[in-house]
């Protein structure tokens, strides 16, 4: 999470961080493994969620568990949305991590 915030501002992305905790958590990292050495695999795995063209996670219904009447998902327009898929998908065809977090 601390990664994805990073990127997030150094891409210049605009999105709460409600959202990507929760979408992280309940989503992307679901099964991944908790352990640290696997950090920078779990990271190039989420921007690889993130860049996807088709069923990607930032379509989905989100819901704030705490208030059903919250819709996560709905924070962010359709174009913040395509915003955070072209620069996920610019980062995971960067050759080296210090151009992906630079």
């Amino acid at each position: 999470i601390k990664l994805l915030k990073i990127w997030r501002e150094l891409n210049k992305l605009d999105f709460p961080s409600i959202y990507l905790e929760y979408l992280l958590i309940k989503d992307v990292l679901l099964y991944k493994s908790k352990n640290s050495n696997n950090l920078g695999a779990n990271f190039f795995h989420v921007l690889q969620t993130l860049a996807q063209n088709t069923n990607n996670c930032l379509y989905s219904r989100l819901i704030d568990p705490a208030n059903s009447n919250n819709v996560l998902s709905d924070l962010l327009t359709k174009q913040e949305k395509e915003k955070i898929i072209s620069a996920a998908q610019k980062s995971i065809s960067k050759p080296y991590w210090e151009e992906m977090i630079y």
